[in-house]
This record gives structure tokens, sequence and C-alpha cells, in this order.
């Protein structure tokens, strides 16, 4: 069977044949221009909570990669992946050439060359973590509380980049009671309620951590905040003396009080002024821009006690201004 064993070595040659192909294929160096890769900069493994890094969002890089066909089909699996990882320590300086970075990856153990890469160099910020210990405060907003509310625990562990670490040292974090509905709260009856421990705006950052999160605040409701709309405001005319030696200012009966002013602070505050104990005006307070004959309508501004607050829309009056004629000199 002569044919068979004829038919076998063609077989067995095209075999061969094939595999050296594939092997010389695989072999065979490709470049690959303008490939984007996404890459993002992190901590070594196992420090990744002892460093804060920016930028901090994946990136795109482009790149020109030159390899075998099997190394760049295992280049693609790795990009494909999503994003590359390129490890940075507190040593990693700035700008970071970016060929190096991408070669000390995992694209350097696949032995690809990367040419060409834009942007070349990318300025990186590295700083270690810190701890610290800050104070608790206590903070309430549209009521007053009884003197020395307390909070557990007193003080937190805050994690925070290192930059930030004097700056910590002069604040406190807040236990705010901005959240918890005061209003309900019998007064002069202590309470407790669990709130979340914030920061300082100056102190947040994507990497800062608070522990423990929450505390308990005991505290006891006195003052409650009050409104009240005044029905008239008295208008006072306050000018310096040196304008009044050239002019006049008068303001006529219907623009002498202000009607409807809202005002709102601290209820003992608010109830002395329904009993006429405290003052309530406003102030006309003529400028050198406005000394012109005719009538001008000036600001109204509304003066209240401390811890009061004017929360209707300013009013405006209109004062007649006219020139004082100079006096002739007798000879």
């Amino acid at each position: 069977m002569k044919w068979m064993s004829r038919l076998e070595n063609i077989v067995l040659v095209t075999l061969i044949t094939a595999l050296v192909w594939l092997y010389a294929e695989g072999r065979a160096v490709r470049t690959d221009a303008n490939r984007s890769i996404r890459i993002v900069f992190a901590a070594p493994v196992g420090q990744e909570g002892e460093l804060a890094i920016l930028p901090r969002e994946p990136m795109e890089v482009q790149a020109t990669v030159r390899g075998s066909s099997s190394q760049l089909a295992v280049f693609n699996g790795l990009v494909a992946d999503g994003p590359l990882r390129i490890d940075v320590t507190r040593e990693t300086r700035s700008p970071l050439r970016m060929a190096d970075a991408l070669e000390a990856s995992a694209l350097g153990e696949i032995g690809v060359n990367i040419d060409d890469v834009s942007p070349e160099e990318m300025p990186i910020s590295v700083e270690a973590i810190v701890e610290a210990t800050l104070p608790v405060k206590v903070q309430a907003e549209d009521v007053q509380l009884a003197p020395n509310p307390t909070v557990t625990p007193d003080h937190v562990t805050v994690r925070l980049p290192a930059s930030k670490l004097e700056m910590a040292k002069e604040l406190s974090a807040i236990a705010s009671l901005r959240d918890v509905q005061l209003d309900q709260f019998t007064v002069g009856v202590p309470q407790k309620v669990d709130v979340t421990v914030q920061l300082p705006a100056s102190l947040q950052t994507p990497w800062t951590q608070v522990t423990p999160q929450q505390a308990s605040v005991t505290f006891t409701v006195r003052k409650i905040n009050d409104v009240l709309t005044l029905d008239r405001v008295p208008v006072l005319l306050s000018v310096p003396p040196q304008l009044l030696t050239q002019w006049r200012f008068e303001l006529d009966d219907r623009n002498r009080v202000l009607v409807g002013v809202e005002i709102a602070g601290p209820s003992d505050a608010i109830q002395a002024i329904r009993d006429h104990k405290l003052d309530v005006f406003a102030e006309v307070r003529p400028r050198t821009d406005d000394l012109k004959e005719g009538v001008a309508k000036l600001t109204a501004v509304v003066l209240a006690p401390p811890g009061v607050t004017v929360t209707s829309p300013a009013q405006t009056v209109d004062v007649k201004i006219t020139p004082i004629e100079a006096t002739p000199v007798t000879p």
C-alpha cells in the first residue's frame, strides 16, 4: 500500500509546514501605532490606604506598540480588561515619564516595546495619608441650647493627606444638629440623639475618613427662634455733618416709617421687641454720589438687636435733597 504511505507523508509535511508558519507568524515583529491605553495611578498592592495619589481618575495615553503577534495578542487582552495599573510610591518623581511607567507595568512583562507615548510626561502628586485626633464640637442652628451639651465620643480619629495635617490641628469635627427636628422637642427636657460626625469643608478630600462616623449628643433645648412682622419701623436720617452745611435732607410723613418688616431671632429677643423693651429702627445714609437737587430713592438699613436678622427684602424711601444757598457776605 504505497499510496497510503505516500498520503501519510503528505499529511505530515503539511502539518509540519503549518506549525512552522504559525511559529514564524507568532515571532514576526509588528507595529501597532496610535494605540489608546487607559491607565490608572495606584499605590502598590497592600499600600492602597496609605497614599493619596493625583490624578485619581483613569486617564488615556496614546502609544506605538511593537512586538510579535503573540505578544500583541496578550497586550490587547491586558488593555481590554480595563485600566492598566501604574504603581507609584512616595519616591516617584513628578513629572512621570510615561514610556518608562508603561514599561514598568504589566506591559513590560510581556516583552512589547512601547514608543512615541503621548503625553510624554504626566505630573503626579503622591503624599502619605496620616492620622489626626480631632475634638468634636456640637453645632445647632435656629435653636439655642442649654450650656454645655455633651457628645460621645468627644474625639474622633481622622485619616487624611499629610498636607492637611497642620490645618486639622486647628479645627474640630462637628456633631451637627442641623437635620434634627429640634422644634419638636420639649423645651427644658434633656434629649439624646445620634448624628453623623462631619468635618469642615477644608479637610474634606477623597481620602478623608472619620472614625467613628457616628456620635451621640445629649442636649436641652432652651430657646427656639421666633419670627415677627413689624407694622411700623421708624426711619432716621444719618447724614455726615460736613454735608449738612451745603445740603438739606427731608423726609415727608409717608417716608418716615417702613411697613411690614420681617425679623427673626432668638425667642427671648423677639419677645422683648414685641414688649417694646428692645428697639428696631432704620437709617438712611446719603452718600456723596446722591448729592443732587431733587428726590432720591435711598435704601433704608434696618438695625436690629444682636442675633436678630431682617428676613424681608430691603426697602427704599424718598429723600428730598436741596442745596443750601450761601449767605451773602455784607460789606
